[in-house]
């Protein structure tokens, strides 16, 4: 009795590996090393819960990622106006690279009502960040190509690669239309050299890529805190990391 249970146990199993074995194989899995997997359309909530574990690695080789409080910054109508919200305060120690990735709106009434950029000294009190004219840390730059600081801020380091979509000799209305959902890549380089690099990479749903530049003084060895600011418009952050300075000399 004990041999004819212990071969049907042996052959129950058995079948489930060769059950096993077909579905694999519908899969195309079977055979394999490497098997192609396929990405899917993920609801909402599901995409953000990746995002959430994502964002919660601490370190992978040399990208540092970070969490942070604020996913949703600004009123979703963009009715938050300007310095009404802030951004999760993000601290870049010297020969780090920041990088913010989110998704910008705007009521695409004004140049302005898009992304701003702070990159401030570290305070004790987040109630002290406030980037308004003039009483900035080092500077504020804002999406459209302006921006004001201390007195080591020179407008005219700013930088723009704004394509003509329309071929009408204005760029702004391109721009305006081209910001409102798009994905933005800003990284901020905190270089032992002495500078903040800042470039700013704004991806339309259109397809059409937005480039911003400028680079400032700033201490060459104590951290600085860089943040978003809203100025009737509102982010949806995705990622936020830290790399190694890209500029060391």
């Amino acid at each position: 009795m004990k041999s004819i249970k212990f071969n049907f146990m042996k052959t129950t199993k058995l079948m489930r590996c060769a059950l096993g074995a077909v579905v694999l194989a519908a899969f195309g899995l079977v055979g394999c090393e490497s098997p192609d997997f396929y990405n899917i359309d993920a609801p909402a909530d599901l995409q953000h819960k990746i995002d959430s574990i994502e964002a919660a690695k601490p370190n992978t080789g040399d990208t540092t990622f970070l969490t942070y409080e604020k996913t949703i910054i600004g009123a979703e109508d963009n009715s938050t106006a300007w310095n009404g919200a802030h951004s999760d305060y993000f601290k870049i120690p010297a020969n780090k690279l920041l990088v913010l990735e989110f998704i910008n709106y705007g009521t695409e009434a004004d140049n302005w009502n898009n992304w701003n950029l702070a990159v401030d000294v570290v305070r004790e009190n987040n109630a002290d960040y406030t980037p308004e004219n003039g009483s900035v840390g080092y500077f504020t730059l804002r999406a459209d190509g302006y921006g004001w600081g201390n007195s080591d801020f020179d407008l005219g380091m700013i930088s723009l690669d704004y394509p003509d979509i329309n071929g009408n000799g204005d760029i702004w209305d391109d721009f305006r239309a081209t910001m409102d959902g798009a994905y933005v890549t800003i990284e901020i380089d905190h270089s032992v050299t002495g500078n903040a690099f800042v470039t700013a990479t704004a991806v339309g749903t259109d397809g059409a890529t937005l480039i911003e530049t400028y680079q400032q003084p700033v201490p060459a060895t104590e951290d600085i805190v860089a943040f978003l600011v809203t100025d009737h418009s509102h982010f949806e952050m995705k990622r936020a990391y830290l790399l190694p300075s890209k500029v060391t000399v």
